[in-house]
């Protein structure tokens, strides 16, 4: 994958109250895979489109503009990482680092675009964007014995199911690998909707092959990669 760079500030938002007792500021790594598009609707005279997109977290955003390549089935293959500062709980007396919060993380939500070359300067006619489909990837939760955890990429849902409390909210993290622990999804364009990347399948059930869609992998965590 292609690593972009991380997100522009945007407009900063100064909070005005203090962390909660037993929390802190923190700041949390968000890591989109913006991997390919397909069945994107004609835009263009010539039934194609100058596919681009934008990533949103808070005030966090990243634009990346069209290529040169017209179509409507892209393969982007990008990651970026976009960073922000939440209250989390704070780690409990074992030390270690949060792997799971009890609290969802912001949404992630990718725009895609069609973007229209200016063809008149002269006259400072700018280029522009024009909205194609937009995404919202929500933090979903594990639920295990009556507990609720939002985990992050260094949770182990595996260990924590076998912890009688259902998850551990703090340990020693995994190291950060992003091409095992990212799990990509389709998110189609026209209606609400996922379906999980099968490779097996063709990369997704054959009921999605005529519907507009977007392979997004989308994950948090309180680790920083280069």
């Amino acid at each position: 994958l292609r690593m972009l760079g991380i997100g522009s500030r945007g407009d900063p938002r100064e909070g005005t109250s203090n962390p909660a007792r037993g929390s802190s500021r923190k700041k949390v790594y968000c890591y989109v895979d913006v991997l390919a598009a397909r069945e994107l609707p004609a835009m263009d005279a010539d039934g194609l489109l100058d596919p681009a997109y934008t990533i949103r977290v808070l005030d966090q955003y990243l634009t990346v503009p069209a290529s040169d390549n017209k179509t409507t089935s892209p393969s982007f293959m990008h990651r970026a990482k976009l960073v922000f500062e939440v209250d989390l709980e704070d780690a409990d007396e074992r030390g270690g680092l949060m792997v799971a919060s009890r609290v969802p993380m912001p949404p992630v939500i990718v725009e895609i675009m069609d973007f229209d070359e200016s063809p008149n300067r002269v006259f400072d006619r700018g280029d522009s964007f024009e909205t194609v489909g937009t995404i919202v990837v929500k933090h979903e939760p594990t639920l295990h014995n009556g507990v609720c955890a939002y985990g992050f990429l260094d949770f182990d849902q595996a260990t924590a199911m076998r912890e009688a409390s259902g998850a551990e909210f703090s340990r020693e993290p995994r190291p950060l690998d992003l091409n095992e622990m990212q799990q990509a999804y389709w998110y189609s364009l026209d209606s609400p909707g996922k379906a999980i990347f099968d490779a097996a399948a063709g990369g997704v059930d054959k009921s999605w092959h005529s519907r507009p869609r977007v392979l997004l992998a989308v994950g948090y965590s309180l680790q920083d990669l280069p």
